[in-house]
């Protein structure tokens, strides 16, 4: 296989986020039970992004889909604040900036693919001096969707130049693996944020790594350059 350009998550790949997600969604949740959605299809163990698709399909059966637009924007207003927050305390992943610096020099180009927000994404990449290593960030406010939509990885290809089946996509939880597997690239899962190794198998996983450090040493491995200390 011909690696020409990795796509990375941020959170739990790249960076250590402190981000209250748990806290976040329930302020959510109350605030579109404030505005008519009821309970019932509201799911806790769904991500954010899931719950708002319900919250879409319900509204468009009530023949009230314009009124969708008004409750995401109030919903992504919620979750900006507490990405913000989140944001002010981020951490490197040990190892990453060395990882990346290694990416470059093998002429492979960097993109970030985010469900945060613009401004807590920048206000991380700047904070950790990580907005350099990257020939493109993707957010949610780029392309008005979020992994495991598709969207943002055919966004992020196509602003790259370069074919899908040259592409991988790097993350730690199984929304990373679905969203590469819909958009047809391979994913590569890092083992060391939210994802089990059983869920990142079991979700599709190409590869699977245990830290961001062995990605280098895997991609020479796919292009045909053998390296030690990478399993599969």
């Amino acid at each position: 296989m011909t690696v020409k350009a990795v796509l990375l998550d941020l959170d739990g790949t790249v960076v250590k986020l402190r981000y209250r997600y748990t806290e976040a969604k329930m302020e959510v949740f109350r605030l579109l039970e404030a505005n008519g959605v009821p309970r019932r299809i509201l799911e806790p163990k769904r991500s954010l992004y899931e719950n708002l698709r319900q919250v879409e399909r319900y509204l468009k059966t009530r023949g009230i889909p314009e009124e969708y637009e008004r409750l995401l924007r109030l919903s992504l207003r919620v979750a900006e604040r507490y990405e913000v927050e989140a944001a002010l305390e981020a951490e490197p992943v040990e190892g990453v900036y060395e990882t990346l610096k290694r990416l470059r020099s093998m002429g492979l180009k960097l993109a970030l693919i985010t469900n945060n927000g613009s401004k807590p994404t920048k206000l991380t990449l700047s904070k950790l001096r990580l907005d350099g290593f990257f020939h493109l960030v993707v957010t949610r406010d780029h392309v008005g969707s979020m992994k495991p939509d598709p969207k943002p990885i055919e966004y992020a290809l196509s602003r790259l130049g370069v074919d899908r089946r040259t592409a991988v996509m790097v993350g730690d939880s199984p929304i990373d693996v679905k969203a590469a597997l819909a958009s047809g690239i391979v994913p590569i899962a890092v083992a060391s944020g939210v994802g089990s190794v059983k869920a990142l198998r079991e979700t599709g996983a190409r590869y699977i790594i245990d830290q961001i450090t062995e990605l280098p040493a895997l991609l020479e491995r796919i292009r045909g350059k053998p390296r030690s200390g990478v399993w599969l």
